[in-house]
């Protein structure tokens, strides 16, 4: 039940974006937002281009390139997905860096380039949680976060609705740290763990609507024991 149950609420977003979105070539082109975002998935082994846009802000209607306007990732044209209501590319391995083209449909090109954050992984020594009321940290396999990065954990226990974030921002640190009440509201048994490194930052060439660029590490997906 549980895992029908994530399904469906993970469906119902998308569901609802797919159904609202406008071609762009009927909004003025200099309202156009970007964002743009590089993601390595470590449990696939796979890279993901993709490039989303929207009228006037980060939260206005979503857009479908239309009028001429296109965008390409290291020259390559991106495919609409249309469930998602976003553009997409697939590489294998992890691609490290690469450059996205947006042209609108008044001929503008707008060029961004986006380069992969570090690495990183879970120690082979992260295993379990304790529900004792302490909290508890690891070490990650990898460099340390720079300025402006950060790194964000997810665990997903065996009750209904309880998976928890951790996070790390401290510059020149390696160390997540996992608040006691977050590991005691885990169900008890193996539960899923997920980390990722993330880093935004703005375009290099935008319209007067801005945008960002992001690159984001997937580490491979690990379970551990919570008891």
């Amino acid at each position: 039940m549980k895992s029908l149950s994530l399904l469906v609420l993970a469906l119902i977003p998308a569901i609802f974006v797919s159904c609202n979105r406008e071609n762009s070539d009927t909004v003025q082109q200099d309202l156009i937002h970007q964002s743009y975002t590089l993601v390595y998935n470590g449990t696939e082994d796979k890279t993901y281009a993709r490039a989303s846009y929207r009228f006037s802000n980060a939260f206005g209607t979503l857009l479908f390139l239309s009028g001429g306007a296109n965008v390409q990732f290291n020259g390559v044209p991106m495919d609409w997905k249309n469930l998602l209501a976003y553009y997409e590319l697939e590489f294998p391995g992890n691609l490290t860096n690469g450059v996205f083209e947006y042209t609108d449909a008044d001929g503008n090109l707008f060029t961004n380039p986006v380069t992969q954050v570090d690495s990183i992984a879970f120690p082979s020594t992260f295993t379990n949680l304790t529900k004792n009321g302490s909290s508890a940290s690891f070490n990650w396999v990898g460099p340390v976060l720079v300025n402006g990065h950060d790194v964000l954990v997810t665990i997903d226990g065996t009750f209904e609705y309880d998976t928890q974030l951790f996070s790390s921002t401290n510059p020149n640190g390696n160390t997540v740290i996992l608040e006691a009440y977050k590991i005691n509201a885990l169900g008890p048994g193996m539960a899923n763990a997920w980390m990722y490194r993330n880093f935004t930052t703005t375009l290099t060439e935008a319209t007067s609507a801005g945008g960002s660029v992001s690159s984001r590490f997937e580490a491979p997906k690990t379970q551990i024991s919570v008891q």
